[in-house]
């Protein structure tokens, strides 16, 4: 593929992820700038270039370089490496910030992992960037530590909430294991310093856990590749903005429901809602939380076959043929019924047969049922805030979805 263009070839360039450089007459480097689109990026600073900084460089330039990139966030690591690495005399917000943004891996037994200021760098920590501003490189973590494991503490009394849902294992307070920890450390370094690219770490990951037939972590590991494609305003599997009060939600769900469910996680929620039309059609569709964020790539709907204008049967239905994909879809730390004790009492018997989780949601006063104990409570706080929007969005999915199908069936 071409990397250098004229200015007068820059339609030429193509539509991909990437990093772009404006280059003057002796191809100095005078900006690095990132985009998930390089041709309407660059064609942007050509044509609109409304700031005096991009009036100045393109007035200076002669060439372009691309270098395309397999997503946004390669993107991302890559503009860092070359801003550190040429010094463009245009890069103003990284040159001239007094305190850019970068991401900080201490030298620790276990070392910790966190965004830090440029004023606020340890001399004994490894430090990547510099990073235009503060949200793009968390982003980044977050999405890292879906893949790889890592800890932002040190040992502690406790192991940390991070660890029950899979994102700081193993955990620093544990104090064994330490090997792999080092090993999960050595490879986000491989990530953020560009040898290694999260394409290929995804890739040869799906096919080691395929290897071994851990087909739920390929199946995570999938959906997490597929998201790497997408720009960032499209990317709906996982809300990196919403981590931290999912996390909270999730540490008030587990302290509520642990004395029920003892050895309950919550890395994979289901919940189940019915819609029927003209009493004839009748839906149910499944939407799902992955570790708190909602995967729309594992939703599904099933048309029922046979009930109708009968939501409990129709539920059952739904789930036993829910329950014949337990090894390649997953299987549901805990399953959430919209509706009450109709719903529950003729469901609850496959699912505890099944040794699932499961409880019922029943508006409008938003009063869990729980089965296994004859318990029914008032959810509040962050277990009220988790159950209502997976049942929100499973209701609205299940609308949406099954009113296209009703309608293609017609």
């Amino acid at each position: 593929m071409k990397q250098v263009y004229k200015l007068n070839e820059a339609n030429e360039i193509p539509q991909t992820y990437g990093v772009y450089f404006f280059l003057d007459k002796k191809k100095k480097v005078l900006y690095v700038g990132k985009s998930v689109n390089l041709k309407k990026r660059i064609a942007n600073h050509l044509q609109n270039p409304f700031d005096p900084k991009t009036r100045a460089f393109v007035a200076e330039s002669q060439y372009i370089r691309i270098l395309p990139t397999n997503n946004e966030f390669e993107a991302l690591i890559a503009e860092a490496k070359f801003i550190k690495k040429y010094q463009p005399h245009y890069n103003i917000e990284a040159k001239d910030d007094k305190s850019p943004t970068y991401i900080g891996i201490s030298s620790d037994p276990f070392p910790i992992i966190k965004l830090v200021k440029a004023t606020n760098q340890n001399p004994a920590w490894q430090h990547f960037g510099p990073f235009l501003n503060n949200k793009e490189p968390a982003l980044l973590l977050r999405y890292i530590r879906q893949i790889i494991p890592f800890a932002t503490h040190k040992p502690q009394k406790k192991t940390c909430l991070y660890y029950e849902i899979g994102l700081c294992n193993p955990c620093p307070s544990q104090r064994k294991n330490r090997g792999q920890y080092l090993k999960n450390i050595s490879r986000i370094k491989s990530i953020l310093s560009g040898k290694k690219s999260l394409n290929l770490l995804l890739t040869t990951d799906i096919k080691k856990a395929v290897r071994l037939m851990e087909f739920e972590k390929a199946q995570k590991l999938t959906s997490l590749l597929a998201l790497l494609s997408k720009p960032r305003d499209n990317r709906s599997l996982w809300d990196f903005d919403n981590q931290e009060k999912n996390q909270k939600e999730r540490e008030d769900t587990l302290t509520i429901l642990r004395p029920f469910f003892p050895t309950l996680q919550l890395n994979r929620i289901e919940c189940f809602d019915a819609s029927h039309h003209w009493g004839n059609y009748l839906y149910v569709g499944m939407a799902v939380l992955i570790k708190g964020l909602i995967d729309k790539s594992q939703y599904r709907l099933f048309a029922i076959k046979t009930a109708t204008n009968n939501d409990p049967q129709a539920l059952k239905e739904a789930l036993e043929r829910r329950l014949k994909h337990l090894s390649d879809w997953g299987k549901p730390d805990l399953i959430i019924l919209d509706g009450g004790l109709p719903q529950i009492q003729i469901v609850g018997p496959l699912l505890k047969k099944s040794h699932l989780a499961y409880i019922g949601l029943a508006k409008p006063e938003e009063k869990l049922h729980i089965p296994e104990k004859n318990v029914t409570l008032k959810a509040t706080g962050g277990l009220l805030t988790l159950t209502t929007r997976l049942r929100d969005e499973a209701h609205r999915f299940t609308i949406n979805q099954s009113r296209k199908a009703f309608l293609n069936r017609r």
